[in-house]
């Protein structure tokens, strides 16, 4: 994969390009205290990449945050809340412009909550299929990554959403969802998107087989669809409960 550099006014986003199709988006960094996956993310696509679609990986979404270690940008804002109309901030204008010539399959985004100690991950629009979400459910168990099941951020006015065993059926039903996922399936830029939270609270061995697992699990090898007659985990009244 090949790195390079995307610039727009004073916002150098740099990212990894694999192919000459690029049909998956993957990102991580949109906030820069979530930072201990990204070269566990790196390291999966250097090594597998031959076996994988053609794809793009944005490190750092938010490069100020990252390069300050905060939530917020430079301007003070949380970029994963800036993706409305152009852009509300510098570097969400960036990501609209960079990304708005491309159109992905999947888009896979990670993320780091650091007040958790268990996995979980938002299926927009229940587009994971049941095979999918087993195999990764089983792999997670293999590995002793315990499932998060509970409210997932009460006091974020775009969360709140329940989690039941590291699953939630996200449908982007709250207003002042800004987020670069909503924007990505909205937009069409993305067909699909998915949402990890890698556990902040467990150790860097424990997140890099985190990381692993998803990767290995989700990501597509050809663009798939969902038929009527598959069992989808998003229907079941169980998984998809707020």
């Amino acid at each position: 994969m090949v790195t390079k550099t995307f610039t727009s006014d004073r916002t150098n986003l740099e990212y990894f390009i694999s192919g000459t199709h690029p049909r998956l988006l993957i990102g991580s960094g949109i906030h820069g205290n979530e930072y201990e996956s990204i070269p566990f993310i790196t390291a999966y696509l250097e090594k597998h990449e031959e076996k994988l679609p053609d794809f793009i990986y944005i490190p750092s979404l938010s490069p100020t945050a990252a390069a300050h270690k905060t939530r917020q940008n430079s301007e003070g804002l949380d970029v994963n809340r800036s993706f409305i109309g152009e852009g509300r901030c510098e570097e969400s204008r960036a990501i609209i412009k960079f990304l708005s010539d491309f159109s992905f399959d999947q888009f896979l985004s990670f993320h780091e909550d650091p007040d958790n100690s268990a996995f979980y991950l938002y299926d927009a629009h229940g587009g994971l299929t049941a095979e999918v979400w087993n195999n990764l459910h089983t792999e997670l168990t293999v590995q002793k990554i315990p499932l998060f099941t509970g409210i997932d951020d009460s006091d974020d006015l775009a969360l709140g959403y329940r989690v039941k065993n590291g699953y939630c059926k996200w449908s982007f039903s709250k207003p002042s969802d800004h987020s670069i996922e909503t924007w990505s399936v909205q937009s069409g830029i993305a067909d699909s998107a998915v949402v990890i939270e890698v556990p902040g609270l467990i150790s860097k061995a424990d997140k890099k087989k985190t990381v692993e697992a998803v990767l290995s699990s989700l990501i597509k090898k050809e663009k798939e669809e969902v038929t009527d007659n598959e069992v989808n985990y998003a229907h079941d009244p169980d998984l998809a409960w707020r």
